[in-house]
């Protein structure tokens, strides 16, 4: 399993953007691959929206652009972290995307990689 890239400080202009309502986000690309994170500020308890983003089989309703969940796979270690290996059908040509969730309530993150037991033929890793 490859390492994450660390999180990001955020400087002064990040947090007043987030302040201000919007979004903050980033993408890094090195050749033909690439990473990238979004922050935003939810009003809302942690535990809400670890739960609504690991809510996997509920993209289709709460993402507009995934049109279909399929889960292969979804396992709890003992220490709360979840593993949950999903194909989704996105955009308005169906685009196949299988991706594997790393999801760790203890560190609030969400980490999201292509799968690579179900390679597909729209994106791959090079």
């Amino acid at each position: 399993s490859r390492t994450p890239p660390s999180l990001p400080t955020l400087g002064h202009a990040d947090q007043q953007q987030l302040l201000q309502g919007s979004e903050v986000q980033r993408q890094q690309r090195k050749g033909r691959t690439g990473w990238g994170y979004v922050v935003t500020d939810v009003q809302a308890p942690p535990e809400v929206v670890m739960s609504c983003l690991e809510a996997f089989r509920e993209y289709p309703r709460m993402i507009p652009v995934v049109r279909h969940a399929t889960i292969h796979s979804h396992e709890r270690s003992e220490g709360g972290a979840t593993v949950a290996r999903c194909t989704y059908s996105v955009s308005r040509f169906c685009f196949g995307i299988s991706v594997e969730h790393k999801v760790d309530p203890a560190a609030g993150t969400v980490l999201f990689d292509l799968d690579r037991e179900r390679p597909s033929l729209a994106l791959q890793e090079c």
